[in-house]
């Protein structure tokens, strides 16, 4: 009977577990699936690239003609991505 309760505990306690991990996750969706927070995100460089699908010059080139408007710290750039859908809505065909 010993070793049955001790098994009892031992998966009462991963239970536990598994709904702590759950309510994590559960947070963190309605984070990502937040509209407001997520056009508030900063993107950097390489992740503008990837939503946008462009390459480093297209993007530099988006930058040069003011078409999306960034911000520089150091030599990191980012992208607000509320800027990016607003470039895409306005080239949306």
């Amino acid at each position: 009977m010993d070793l049955l309760t001790q098994l009892r505990s031992e998966l009462e306690e991963l239970y536990d577990f598994a709904k702590e991990i759950n309510q994590t996750l559960d947070q963190s969706s309605n984070k990502l699936s937040n509209k407001e927070s997520y056009d508030k995100r900063w993107l950097t460089n390489i992740e503008a690239m990837t939503y946008l699908g462009v390459s480093k010059s297209t993007l530099q080139r988006y930058r040069s003609d003011g078409l999306l408007p960034y911000s520089k710290i150091g030599l990191k750039l980012y992208y607000k991505v509320s800027d990016i859908e607003t470039l895409l809505k306005q080239n949306q065909t």
